[in-house]
């Protein structure tokens, strides 16, 4: 905090009871709201009063200066000092849509920036940028809940505070001028969550008699309510209840709606007791004995079908997924990477599940693990275990989809 008659009187600015004067320009101070305004706009600062004096933050203090004097100067919040330097950033628009958000850089001259997602923030880093206009911006909440600018000698940081339902961005350079866009999670489009099995269709039946199509509708209601509440996602559950629903079913439901990411929930079963760990698939020719084991388990509903199984549409609708192998792939391994942490890692794998055949979109199975393990029984019957699972499965569902618009 800075002393503020000393700093005024530095750059001959006067300061009366509540007002700071330079040349013909006046700045009120209002120091019950910390506000103050020049020419009818208002800026936040911070102070405090010691020894019946008043100090006000650095960054405060700059922005004062500037707005009288139209010197620029800044506050390097790294060295907890004034520094003077050329404005660099003429001009900073914030445009907030219903479903995206426009932040848009010009220059005097081409700068260079850096860009990061922090926790709940975006970093802009513009890299010998300097913007005396405002220290702080205050968003309308849909997407953008409000931005901090600091500064430091090596330019401008914008901190871009989001909200829990805003989506990834994309960012579009175009000679001295810089655009973000940040997008809505909420127009994304339907992701399905398909919780495996159910009804007269038990699934893999474990250790106390625990059945794999309620241990998957248990935690697949837990990963929508998280996409849902959280981070603002359309989902459909193919089923929300213990009813059966064939697998033409699922995939017509997911393609009704184009849906845009189709992820089925699954347990899994072996005949060793020690077999154990979470497993995420994607739809190809299995390679191995063991991606062919799980594929014939999770197929084996085909026997609850009221018609038999089509062949020809099967093979019909594998040339049309192919086009989205490497996005399921993705999908894939974005998932395993939150699920398998302190976990045996059983990795990402490769199979011909019909649930996911019929499916126009990126999809995968994700077996959260092995019901006939005594130890993984046991936690996947309780909730915190799901809620575990569901939260890193929805986590890496946002990873992926923050991928898919960046790319």
């Amino acid at each position: 905090m800075l002393l503020l008659d000393s700093i005024f009187s530095i750059y001959s600015i006067k300061f009366l009871e509540n007002f700071a004067y330079f040349k013909n320009d006046t700045v009120f101070l209002n120091f019950q709201d910390s506000t103050f305004f020049f020419k009818d706009k208002k800026f936040k600062f911070s102070y405090k009063l010691k020894n019946n004096k008043i100090y006000v933050d650095g960054q405060s203090i700059s922005l004062i200066i500037y707005r009288l004097t139209a010197i620029p100067i800044f506050w390097d919040y790294k060295e907890n000092r004034l520094i003077r330097a050329n404005e660099t950033i003429n001009k900073f628009q914030l445009i907030e849509e219903d479903d995206s958000c426009i932040l848009i850089f010009s220059f005097s001259k081409n700068l260079k920036e850096q860009a990061w997602l922090e926790d709940n923030a975006l970093i802009v880093h513009i890299i010998e940028g300097f913007y005396p206009k405002f220290n702080y911006i205050s968003g309308e909440g849909k997407i953008i809940d409000s931005i901090r600018i600091l500064h430091t000698k090596e330019g401008a940081f914008f901190k871009i505070f989001l909200t829990n339902k805003y989506g990834s961005y994309k960012k579009l350079k175009e000679g001295d001028v810089l655009k973000f866009t940040i997008y809505s999670y909420a127009n994304f489009g339907y992701i399905i969550i398909d919780p495996g099995h159910g009804g007269k269709d038990p699934g893999a039946i474990g250790k106390w008699g625990i059945k794999e199509k309620d241990i998957t509708l248990s935690v697949s209601k837990k990963i929508a309510n998280i996409l849902r509440k959280e981070y603002g996602f359309k989902v459909v559950l193919t089923r929300e209840t213990d009813t059966f629903v064939s697998l033409k079913e699922r995939a017509e439901i997911a393609n009704t709606l184009k849906a845009k990411l189709f992820v089925s929930i699954h347990c899994n079963y072996a005949k060793e007791d020690n077999a154990s760990g979470p497993e995420t698939f994607f739809l190809s020719v299995a390679r191995t004995n063991e991606e062919r084991a799980v594929e014939a388990l999770e197929n084996s509903v085909i026997k609850y079908e009221l018609e038999e199984a089509d062949e020809i549409k099967y093979i019909v609708s594998d040339i049309l997924q192919n086009a989205y192998l490497k996005e399921s792939q993705r999908l894939a391994f974005f998932i395993h990477s939150r699920i398998n942490k302190n976990r045996n890692d059983r990795g990402v794998k490769q199979a011909g599940f019909y649930v996911l055949r019929g499916v126009y979109a990126p999809s995968v199975l994700v077996e959260l693990g092995f019901i006939s393990n005594e130890k993984e029984a046991k936690l996947l019957s309780t909730e915190t275990y799901q809620e575990e699972l569901a939260r890193k499965i929805a986590e890496g569902i946002r990873d992926y989809i923050n991928w898919h618009i960046r790319r």
